[in-house]
This record gives structure tokens, sequence and C-alpha cells, in this order.
């Protein structure tokens, strides 16, 4: 594996995507590298105990979004905007990188308990996107885009239907 493949520039792409002239195209651009990394970052509270450990969710516009990242710099530069919650004393994180299929389970799983969306990169800038959305994204770019890579296409088709939420 060539590891001097260039990382997508998130913020350049979330820039275009989110500013009035985005298109379809833009926002293709800005989702389809972002499903194929190979992980996402989940900052945790500097207070946190990391054997109970569970993502950063915060309240934004009366929706609950869960915090997450596109890699650990991004995490860190987040950190640095809230010290107070989220830097040790000695100016590290607490992060757990996950795969993106066992984010994306865990993510339907907290949806099935009420969790609205996923603010990725937030502040930095960043975007994001609804839960209940994700399914029709990745339905869309797996007609649009060649074979996202970081998942088989088995996986890829079982994400794209969101759980039943428990009645």
């Amino acid at each position: 594996i060539n590891n001097m493949i260039e990382k997508p520039d998130f913020i350049t792409l979330s820039t275009i995507a989110n500013s009035p002239e985005g298109t379809i195209e833009d926002n293709s651009n800005l989702y389809f590298p972002f499903l194929e990394l190979d992980e996402w970052v989940f900052i945790i509270p500097a207070a946190a105990d990391i054997d109970q450990w569970h993502p950063s969710i915060i309240n934004f516009e009366g929706n609950t979004w869960v915090l997450l990242f596109t890699d650990s710099t991004m995490a860190h530069n987040f950190a640095k905007l809230n010290p107070e919650e989220f830097l040790s004393k000695d100016g590290s994180i607490l992060y757990i990188p996950l795969k993106v299929k066992d984010a994306l389970h865990m993510i339907y799983d907290l949806h099935a308990k009420g969790l609205f969306g996923m603010q990725i990169n937030y502040g930095l800038p960043g975007f994001y996107i609804p839960i209940s959305s994700m399914p029709n994204v990745i339905d869309y770019l797996l007609r649009t885009k060649t074979v996202l890579s970081a998942m088989e296409l088995p996986d890829l088709f079982a994400l794209s239907v969101l759980p039943n939420k428990p009645i």
C-alpha cells in the first residue's frame, strides 16, 4: 500500500460544499472521501474514564449530534478551541479511532436511541449530516461513484438501510 497518497483536504471540500454555490457534485466530492476513510475519530472529554468511554454528543438547535473527526489532528485542533472540556493538563486529547463500518454501526445504534446526526470536524469548518440521510447518501454514492474501497459492497448495502427504531 502506498502511504504517499494525499489525504483529502476536508476543510476545503466542506467550505466548497457548504457555500451558497455548492452543488450535489460538491457534496459528493466531500462525502465520498469521508466514507472512504479507514477510520473516523471520536473525541472524548478530558475528564472521562477511558475505560467507560462514549463519543461526545452535543445539543445544537434542539437536536443531539455526535462529534466525529476525519483524523486525530482535526480532533486535536477542535480540542484546542475547547480546551476546558477536551485538553488534558499536558495538552493531549483522548480519542477513539473506529473503522468506518464499526463507527456507522455504533452511530446507527445511537440513532435508534434518539441521536439526530453527525457533526464532522465541527467548527473547523466542518460539515454535518442527519443520520436519517446516511442511507440516501450511501446509496447515491454507490450509484454515482466507483466502489468505495474502505468497505466491502455488502457492508455498504447493509449500512444503506437504517435499523428500525424500537417502538
